[in-house]
């Protein structure tokens, strides 16, 4: 029973961070209820998990690690991923390991393929995915956010920032034991020219990316940060969205990113905005999760937000302290005029209402 549970890695989990973390996104995924979370736990019921790996690649934080990984092959016909559901009625799953070093490309279900996995293999260079699957129309890990539409998502961001997308080819259970098997066919390795050659020499060695997918999964889950540099306009798969008349200038946001998504940039003892970095964003929410006036949100294959949202100083009529605010789309002139009168710590607190006045 132990090999079908995911392998956890607590301390990465948004819910070891804060006690206020609202991140569900394993008890969601999970077809057979097997999580369970309430105010006193995170965890899950062996009895219940069949080892479908699904809550795996809708964890943000890579709490969750996957047992499964792609096999990547060339043949002449480029760099190709290999993966195969257990339920394809492939026959004779022995032959199917690769000689030189065991690795099968078998899985659990499809769709515990994530966005990072799709992404890790267009990184490493690979050209197309082929995959062989059972009907999963009557399959109940069949029924949510599946493998094909994480990777029309991450085909669109790549062809919208004009980049190769994966391709992919869906085959029947004969035919792709054929296509991996010809993947060890000495005629069937490729004839790389010389553009080829040194593109190939760049990328991750695809005998391997087994190898260099276990090594990430010690390192942080960006996903915007295995695409190229993002410019203005350009698609990314995350991106944090701040609502600059809701924001309160609190910076509890800052303080609580552990990927430094948020930074403020001060110059002269004067804070003079904050500086968005949505290329580390892995949409933990814990940002969402601490914002006091709500005006935080993480959105998924939007344009590159603005990176930089300058900030005014406004000096609190309570306590007199100076703090600052995002100055938005409204004109500095007016944005001070509308501006809260305290800082954000009196305002919540509100020390006024404990103030009376003795009259004579």
């Amino acid at each position: 029973m132990a090999d079908l549970l995911p392998r956890l890695h607590a301390y990465r989990c948004v819910h070891s961070r804060i006690a206020q973390a609202q991140c569900r996104a394993c008890v969601d995924a999970c077809p057979t209820g097997a999580w369970v979370i309430d105010d006193e736990r995170l965890g899950i019921d062996p009895g219940r998990c069949d080892g479908c790996d699904l809550c795996v690649p809708v964890c943000p934080t890579g709490a969750l690690a996957p047992r499964f990984r792609p096999a990547v092959r060339r043949t002449r016909h480029g760099a190709s991923a290999f993966v195969a559901c257990h339920f394809s009625d492939l026959a004779n799953l022995a032959n199917l390991e690769d000689p030189a070093d065991g690795d099968r490309p078998l899985v659990a279900c499809l769709n515990s393929l994530g966005v990072l996995d799709l992404l890790r293999l267009v990184h490493a260079g690979i050209d197309q995915l082929l995959t062989a699957a059972g009907d999963c129309s009557r399959c109940p890990r069949g029924q949510g956010e599946g493998l094909g539409h994480r990777l029309a998502a991450v085909n669109q961001l790549l062809a919208a920032r004009g980049l190769p997308i994966l391709a992919h080819q869906t085959l029947g259970a004969q035919a792709w034991a054929r296509a991996w098997q010809a993947a060890f066919d000495p005629d069937n390795r490729p004839t790389l020219d010389r553009r080829a050659f040194f593109r190939s020499a760049m990328a991750v060695p695809l005998r391997r990316v087994s190898e260099a997918l276990d090594q990430a999964e010690e390192q942080d889950h960006r996903p915007g940060r295995l695409l190229p540099p993002a410019g203005p306009g350009d698609p990314v798969p995350l991106a944090l969205d701040l609502d600059t008349l809701l924001c309160s200038g609190c910076d509890a946001c800052l303080r609580i990113c552990p990927q430094d998504v948020i930074q403020l940039d001060r110059r002269d003892g004067r804070a003079q905005a904050y500086v968005i970095a949505a290329e580390d964003c892995n949409g933990c929410g814990l940002c969402v999760d601490v914002c006091p006036t709500r005006a935080i949100r993480i959105q998924r294959w939007v344009p590159l937000p603005q990176p930089r949202i300058p900030l005014i100083e406004q000096r609190c009529r309570s306590c007199g302290v100076t703090f600052h605010l995002p100055q938005g789309e409204i004109p500095t002139k007016d944005r001070r005029a509308t501006a809260p009168l305290r800082c954000p710590i009196c305002f919540q607190v509100d020390h006024q209402r404990h103030l009376y006045q003795v009259l004579a």
